[in-house]
């Protein structure tokens, strides 16, 4: 038996208490093979180079498998990898108040726990490291974020589907790539909490279960990542950009049921394309720091109706970035023509004519992109 912990199991449950002097369940340093007979079987002992934790202890180990896991008091960090692939390990998991760091991929693809996940709300983490929890896709229940933790990496919650809420603290900054990129079981609003400042790209992708969105009012947070929300297909009603949002990334909001009027304030500068691919506004107010409408902003926004205004700031309109919209009129305030682009305004729109204004350098009774230009602004 290792010197670093101590090893019993009672009623299949593998409890993990570490001995006076060791601090870790350390990555690269214990490898569990099988249980037999009630004793667990210390493949390797002392530090080594490969084989980390407790890796691959899963259902198909001859000899009987680690059903459960209760992390014992004196531990104070699971190193990276410890419990990789460990699919045979089943029930709840409780992180407790000692641990002060997971390292990534701790728990990676242990698919079998099928109980609650609970950090301690006393536990000194402060960061989640990438892939700590990722593919596991049994735990049930809701995630919730202790105050302490202020910084969730990459991927670490990706693919927990069975996860049903989700509890913030208000002193979290940053959400990496992907964090709960497919948690499809994950429903009612969602609210980001002020404090945050970044939000990487796909982090909600494929929530499909959450009904609204609520962004942060933070002068820091200025930036939505390519494919956010994308996938959200469950959230209706308005949608509200705050203004100290500067950018939205490609495909930020496409595939979502969002309602009423899109209003992109002021601030907003940039748009990626697809950014708002079919949803279901009704309206679209674009403001004056728009210089640029990407390709396929609203592409088969068929929901979109009335009139579509285009300000002055508008330098360019992409391909396709009405197509399948249903406006019955278009306004364009800009004095000039500007480049043609492919499919703009095809599929669906209803409008055959843009009006411009009429001292400017538009030919009246031209074409433009298939509209018949009208200078009565």
């Amino acid at each position: 038996m290792s010197q670093t912990f101590k090893g019993d199991v009672t009623n299949n449950v593998v409890e993990l208490n570490l001995q006076a002097g060791a601090t870790n369940i350390g990555s690269s340093s214990y490898g569990l093979g099988r249980i037999n007979n009630g004793e667990i079987k210390v493949v390797h002992k002392g530090d080594i180079t490969q084989s980390s934790g407790f890796y691959d202890a899963g259902s198909d180990n001859a000899g009987g498998d680690m059903k459960g896991l209760v992390i014992g008091t004196s531990c104070t960090s699971i190193g990276s990898q410890a419990f990789y692939y460990c699919n045979g390990l089943t029930g709840s998991l409780t992180i407790p108040d000692s641990v002060t760091s997971i390292g990534d991929n701790a728990f990676l693809f242990c698919t079998g726990l099928n109980g609650t996940l609970y950090i301690s709300r006393n536990a000194n983490l402060t960061f989640l490291e990438n892939r700590t929890f990722s593919g596991c896709s049994s735990l049930i229940g809701a995630i919730e974020i202790p105050s302490n933790i202020t910084s969730i990496g990459n991927n670490v919650f990706n693919g927990c589907s069975s996860f049903t809420s989700l509890i913030w603290n208000n002193n979290i900054t940053s959400i990496g790539l992907f964090s709960f990129l497919n948690c499809s079981s994950l429903s009612g609003a969602l609210t980001i909490p002020d404090s945050l400042t970044t939000i990487g790209s796909d982090c909600f992708s494929g929530c499909s279960s959450l009904t609204s969105l609520t962004l942060p009012i933070n002068p820091s947070f200025n930036t939505i990542g390519a494919r956010t929300f994308s996938n959200c297909t469950s959230m209706t009603g308005n949608l509200i950009i705050p203004s100290n949002v500067t950018t939205i990334n490609s495909a930020a909001f496409e595939y979502c049921s969002f309602t009423g009027n899109l209003n992109i304030p002021d601030t907003v500068t940039t748009i990626g394309t697809f950014c708002f691919r079919n949803t279901n506004f009704t309206s679209i107010t674009i403001g004056s720091g728009l210089t640029a409408i990407p390709n396929g902003l609203m592409y088969l926004c068929a929901s979109l109706t009335g009139t579509l205004v285009l300000p002055s700031t508008v330098a360019s309109v992409g391909n396709n970035a009405f197509n399948g919209c249903a406006f019955t009129r278009i306004e364009y305030y800009r004095t000039s023509p500007p480049p043609t682009s492919v499919n703009p305004f095809a599929g669906g729109n209803n409008a055959t004519e843009i009006h411009v204004p009429a001292a400017s350098s538009w030919v009246a009774g031209s074409t433009w992109n298939g509209l018949t230009v009208i200078k009565d602004l």
